[in-house]
């Protein structure tokens, strides 16, 4: 069977290439498992990334959204103002037209009836 030393040697030799080849695997077992794992983290980033991208576009179209909406309330409400001071202006403008009519029938209406009481004077007396 041969020398027993160099049986023995020859066993320690293979267990500690065993050893070996086991300690060089599980390095490149566990290098492939960082470089998976920071694959995975750079993926998970950028997706981070790009939502919050995404929510500060929203949150940017939401301002703008708020601005145009708040500028075209503003100009309604001042387009509403001046229809308002128009209506009333109109409705002023009425109302003097109409008292004008009214304070002018009723003094033809006096001057008819001074007129009227003259001649009454005049044909009692005559």
């Amino acid at each position: 069977m041969g020398d027993p030393l160099q049986n023995q040697d020859y066993w320690l030799k293979f267990t500690q290439m065993d050893v070996d080849n086991y300690q060089t695997e599980e390095r490149r077992r566990a290098e492939e498992a960082m470089r998976v794992k920071k694959a995975n983290s750079k993926y998970l980033d950028a997706q981070v990334n790009l939502k919050n991208r995404a929510q500060e576009a929203s949150k940017l179209a939401d301002k703008q959204w708020k601005q145009e909406v708040t500028k075209d309330y503003n100009r309604w409400q001042e387009e509403n103002i001046v229809l308002e001071a128009r209506e009333k202006k109109k409705r002023a403008e009425y109302v003097a037209d109409t008292d004008d009519i009214c304070n002018k029938a009723e003094a033809l209406r006096l001057s008819e009836q001074a007129k009227d009481r003259k001649f009454d004077m005049v044909s009692r007396l005559m």
